[in-house]
């Protein structure tokens, strides 16, 4: 992912409640505030590990809640960083609700 130093500034910080997702909080709210385009491939992954904090393969109930606890905390900052720049409730609404259902 890259980004202009001042659409950076124009984010501002990252919401420290962000502990995992930090990136998703930035690509949603930079997508929104520049022209930019999603390449139609990956150029890249992540690697999946017995550490990793997002995907929990291993049904454990305390990362399965820390994952939720960070989702909800994704979905409230990226709605108030978007709702800070104005942008239009409908499309906050659209990008927001991607967050909500995101798959394991």
């Amino acid at each position: 992912m890259t980004m202009r130093a001042a659409v950076l500034r124009q984010i501002g910080r990252v919401p420290e409640a962000l502990t995992i997702e930090a990136d998703e909080y930035l690509f949603n709210t930079h997508r929104i505030l520049v022209r930019c385009a999603d390449l139609g491939e990956s150029l890249t992954f992540y690697r999946l590990h017995a550490g990793n904090a997002f995907q929990v393969a291993d049904g454990n109930k305390q990362a399965l809640r820390r994952k939720q606890k960070v989702l909800e905390s994704l979905a409230k900052s990226v709605t108030a960083s978007l709702e800070e720049q104005k942008v239009e409730e409908g499309i906050t609404r659209i990008v927001v609700e991607s967050i909500e259902t995101k798959p394991n």
